[in-house]
C-alpha cells in the first residue's frame, strides 16, 4: 500500500511539474508572439510615416521630416511599442489618433542620424580603450564599452571633440557593466 501511495504521489509530482512546463512554454510563446506583433505594430507605423531606416545609413539621401526628426524605436519588457522624435509632426499626430493607438509616441532629445553620426565619428576616431558602441534608442544615448575606469577621461577628450551636440553617452566597464 506504501508503494501504491509513493507510486501515485510520484506520478501526481511529474504531472503537476509538466504542468508548470507547459504553462512555462505557454507564457513564452504568448510573450513571443507579443513581442512579434509590438514590432509589426513599429513597423506599419514607420512605414506609413515614409521612414526608411535604410536610408540613414545612406549619406547620399536627404531625411525627410519624419526621419529627420525620428529618435529611434524599441519594445518594453510588456511588449508595448515606443516611437520616439525630436519633435512633433503633423502625421504623426494624426496616425497616433487613428489606427496606431498601440504605439506610444515619446519625446527624444537626438535624432537617430545624430546618435548614428556620433557612433560613426567615435569609431572613427580608434580609441583603443573604445571595445564597443552601441545606440540605446530607448534611452535617447550611446552605449561605450570601455576597459577601465581610468579610460574615461581620455575617451571623454576624444568625443568632446566630435560630440557638437552633446548627445548623451553612457560608459558600461566590460568586466563589470558599471554605468557612468
Amino acid at each position: 500500500m506504501k508503494k501504491m501511495f509513493l507510486c501515485f504521489t510520484l506520478l501526481l509530482c511529474t504531472m503537476s511539474n509538466m504542468n508548470h512546463r507547459a504553462a512555462d512554454s505557454y507564457s513564452e510563446i504568448n510573450d513571443i508572439a507579443a513581442n512579434v506583433q509590438a514590432s509589426h505594430e513599429i513597423e506599419a507605423f514607420l512605414n506609413e510615416l515614409g521612414i526608411d531606416l535604410d536610408a540613414f545609413y545612406d549619406e547620399n539621401i536627404n531625411l525627410t521630416a519624419a526621419e529627420d526628426s525620428y529618435g529611434g524605436a524599441w519594445i518594453d519588457e510588456n511588449n508595448v511599442a515606443h516611437v520616439a522624435f525630436t519633435r512633433i509632426i503633423p502625421e504623426v499626430n494624426l496616425l497616433t489618433k487613428t489606427e496606431f493607438a498601440k504605439v506610444m509616441i515619446e519625446k527624444a532629445d537626438f535624432s537617430f542620424a545624430e546618435l548614428l553620426q556620433l557612433q560613426n565619428l567615435i569609431f572613427q576616431l580608434e580609441i583603443d580603450a573604445v571595445h564597443s558602441i552601441a545606440l540605446d534608442e530607448s534611452g535617447n544615448c550611446l552605449l561605450v564599452g570601455i576597459a577601465n575606469d581610468e579610460s574615461i577621461a581620455e575617451i571623454f577628450d576624444a568625443i568632446q571633440t566630435v560630440n557638437t551636440e552633446n548627445v548623451k553617452i553612457k560608459f558600461e566597464i566590460s568586466n563589470g557593466y558599471k554605468r557612468y
